[in-house]
């Protein structure tokens, strides 16, 4: 079988997807990506082919940028919902339904953000698989608003609107750990549940020298993931430096390319900036983390079994992972009108000196470890695709 993948062109939407993709092709069916041309790299790195559709990442960034109508600026929040629900679908639907007139996949699957897939498969009489971001599923006022925002994409191409903007129509891969969703999410009729497998960057990177020599301590990790909106508040570093510094803590601060490490002044032997260490090297030595509660982070850490502190840098997801956090008591959070070194040293300990934190965690990581593999869900798609096709073939269709 073909399938045609698409995803916004940002790692933490593009890796969710990346367990199931690799499950299909090596049950030997047919992958391609569509994708701005500037995210073809990360696709060929990860073995697949790709065509260009949608804008890349700076350009749908500057975009939301843009003062509105009324020439006032948006806040973050306000720019996301824009970016996500209307620039970047508009740009990816008239690309994505060319390619998909061209390549004839048999499936349309794509990340839980990427509403063009939905509507092009709709439009085409094809299933349309959603990945689901390893966070709790929108509150009903927020899908509502979705639905409205890509409403106009529907009708402009002629057909009317489905509900959540056709997300869930046909099979909902649900990668979020059942004490983190929402009571909705748990209801949606086409929800096969599947484990977030954390990916490796690659086999090759190393660990920093110093990890293993850091003073005996518990280890503190900071990161606001890899996107240039959400990780380039150099006051927020440098408050938790100077908040945990003076502790008896280990604290390691990834900062992505926004920023220059050297902007921040020498520090003690107990703190370490890097722009990036991978994950799955640095976490299993780690007994907190700071982050945005951006997806990825969060359920890597929760997979390690660590709590956390979420600080939000104004995508709504990330104010769902961490009111899912707090409530399950896997973490706390900090607003950032609430920032201070006070607050930041104060949560940390708490963190760090409550057990029921850590067992709340690791009850988490036992969840998303029982979750069914990429390899076990790729035969209810294979299934899926094979009942449709026993359909058409009954309703004499053309197949």
């Amino acid at each position: 079988m073909k399938f045609l993948c698409s995803s916004i062109p940002a790692l933490g939407h593009f890796h969710p997807m990346l367990p199931i993709v690799n499950a299909l092709a090596a049950n030997g069916h047919e992958i391609l990506f569509a994708a701005p041309r500037g995210f073809h790299p990360k696709v060929i790195a990860a073995g697949f082919e790709a065509r260009v559709a949608g804008m890349d990442m700076d350009a749908l960034i500057a975009a939301a940028d843009e003062p509105s109508a009324a020439g006032e600026l948006l806040r973050k929040d306000q720019k996301a919902a824009l970016m996500f629900t209307q620039i970047a679908p508009n740009a990816m639907y008239e690309p994505l339904l060319e390619i998909a007139k061209d390549w004839k996949p048999d499936i349309l699957l794509h990340e839980e953000g990427e509403y063009a897939a939905p509507l092009v498969s709709y439009l085409l009489g094809l299933p349309n698989i959603a990945v689901g971001w390893p966070s709790p599923m929108r509150a009903a006022f927020q899908l509502e608003r979705v639905e409205k925002s890509i409403a106009k994409l529907w009708t402009d191409a002629g057909v009317t609107p489905v509900s959540n903007a056709g997300v869930f129509r046909t099979l909902f891969l649900d990668t979020c750990p059942p004490t983190l969703q929402t009571e909705f999410g748990m209801s949606i009729t086409t929800r096969q549940p599947i484990r977030p497998c954390i990916l490796k960057e690659s086999e090759h990177l190393s660990s920093p020298d110093w990890l293993s020599h850091m003073p005996d301590a518990p280890i503190v990790h900071v990161t606001f993931g890899t996107v240039a909106t959400y990780n380039n508040a150099a006051s927020i570093y440098t408050d938790i430096i100077e908040g945990l510094r003076d502790e008896q803590v280990n604290l390691v601060l990834t900062i992505g390319e926004s920023i220059d490490p050297y902007e921040f002044v020498a520090q003690k032997r107990n703190v370490h900036i890097e722009r990036y260490i991978e994950h799955e090297k640095l976490l299993p030595h780690c007994d907190v983390v700071i982050c945005h509660g951006g997806c990825g982070t969060t359920i890597s850490a929760l997979s390690h079994g660590l709590p956390l502190m979420i600080i939000p840098q104004g995508g709504a997801v990330q104010l769902r992972n961490a009111q899912a956090c707090e409530r399950a008591g896997a973490g706390m959070m900090l607003a950032t009108e609430n920032i201070s070194v006070l607050a930041i040293r104060t949560k940390v300990l708490q963190l760090l000196n409550e057990a029921r934190f850590k067992q709340t965690a690791q009850k988490i990581a036992h969840e998303i470890h029982r979750q069914p593999l990429p390899s076990d869900v790729v035969s209810v798609i294979e299934k899926l695709v094979i009942k449709r096709f026993q359909k058409q073939c009954e309703s004499g269709e053309d197949v």
